[in-house]
């Protein structure tokens, strides 16, 4: 079961809602904006 994320992401810039929802991890942001 996927935990839900607790961070409200404000922003409408794709990479700085990727690294919010990341936790700033710049590694797992760039994988994910990759495969969108």
């Amino acid at each position: 079961m996927l935990a839900e994320k607790t961070t409200t992401i404000d922003s409408t810039d794709p990479v700085d809602a990727a690294l919010a929802w990341h936790d700033g991890d710049a590694r797992a942001t760039i994988d994910t904006l990759l495969q969108d």
